[in-house]
């Protein structure tokens, strides 16, 4: 891990902006999911590929975990994060943490990836002041599965450099995104590179995010922000967006609302009702989304934290025994995912392997 991680992590309180909470939604049941589910789909099955697996369980390739260094747009530097699938075997497992707080990640860092094929691609945007590895656990387990994740540290806007403003944010964050994905473009083109070969670049990504970087996600994917009128007039996204995962999105201050009508690629939101931190505003973004086919996850005793466990140092937002049990929260939650991303690129059978309702915890609302 390089040394600009080590620097000892800001409160959990600061990670987001100014955020409040919104109202619960009444929402209706539109459709079933899990074993049982019988409904029509606009989404094609791919015969090139293979049906699904057992999503529940770590896939075959060995995970692997590299970082670099890259100039953004604007000549700031970005450290990425890439999760890669590795047909070795591993000998020295990937470390995360900062100074007084490390932790052993399943990633191995003495691998090289597997690029026979291309790679289904997801690129991740962390929340305000986090970290690109903040969700590691999910990653990790995707690339078991074949998928190669990358997430930039967005510069000043992290644990360890939170000096940037947060309207220059609002726009460099999906630029960000967007530069993350055209440095793997470039590494795919580099017959140097061990990334040569491992993207398809008709393919386009799956863009996800957290918190803040809900709303990036958003933004990326084609959701119109609002201008100073407070019309959602403003379109930043990038068309090489085939997807969109929010995990407790944030409206950066109303800077998004009703924008996300715009988005027309498949989208995943989930979100924890008892979140202290931004409340129930995955509810309203999720929404105002018309496009089909869209899956709201809706948790009903998770928190902010939920999401980003490395925040757990105490109790509270997602945080303890009075929340949704963690490790059966981030099973779910990474099933439900690789279900979501498979069905969407037209794997038969992924849908069917979303986890189903958990009354009194779990809730899904599917539109196909």
């Amino acid at each position: 891990m390089c040394a600009m991680k080590t620097t000892a992590l800001l409160s959990p309180v600061l990670l987001l902006i100014g955020c409040t909470g919104g109202g619960v939604l009444s929402i209706s049941k539109d459709g079933d999911t899990g074993a049982d589910a019988d409904t029509d789909t606009d989404i094609d099955i791919d015969p090139d590929l293979e049906p699904a697996g057992d999503y529940s369980r770590s896939g075959d390739w060995t995970p692997g975990l590299t970082w670099h260094e890259v100039t953004g747009t604007g000549g700031h530097t970005l450290y990425i994060a890439s999760w890669f699938p590795s047909a070795d075997g591993g000998g020295e497992h990937a470390w995360y943490g900062w100074t007084g707080w490390w932790t052993e990640g399943e990633s191995y860092s003495d691998v090289e990836p597997s690029c026979d094929e291309p790679r289904p691609v997801m690129v991740h945007s962390h929340g305000n002041s986090s970290l690109s590895w903040e969700m590691f656990w999910l990653p990790e387990f995707l690339s078991t599965h074949g998928w190669l994740v990358v997430a930039p540290d967005h510069t000043g806007n992290t644990a360890y450099d939170n000096t940037t403003g947060f309207w220059d944010l609002v726009s460099r964050r999906p630029q960000d995104i967007r530069d993350t994905y055209d440095w793997l473009l470039s590494q795919n083109a580099d017959s140097g590179s061990p990334l040569y070969g491992c993207v398809d670049p008709d393919a386009g990504y799956l863009v996800t995010g957290y918190s803040f970087g809900g709303y990036t996600a958003y933004a990326n994917g084609g959701a119109l922000i609002n201008g100073l009128g407070g019309e959602a007039t403003g379109d930043i996204s990038d068309p090489r967006v085939n997807g969109i995962i929010t995990y407790a999105p944030w409206n950066a201050s109303r800077v998004l609302t009703s924008g996300t009508s715009a988005v027309s690629v498949p989208v995943m939101t989930l979100g924890g009702q008892r979140d202290a931190t931004v409340g129930t505003q995955y509810l309203d973004l999720h929404g105002h989304i018309e496009n089909k086919p869209r899956i709201l996850g809706d948790f009903e005793n998770a928190g902010h934290y939920s999401f980003t466990p490395i925040y757990c140092a105490t109790s509270g937002d997602g945080c303890g025994s009075n929340f949704f049990d963690q490790d059966e929260f981030t099973d779910l939650v990474q099933t439900a995912v690789l279900s979501w991303a498979e069905y969407t690129r037209g794997r038969a059978g992924a849908q069917q392997q979303i986890p189903g309702d958990i009354p009194g915890e779990l809730s899904w609302t599917l539109v196909e």
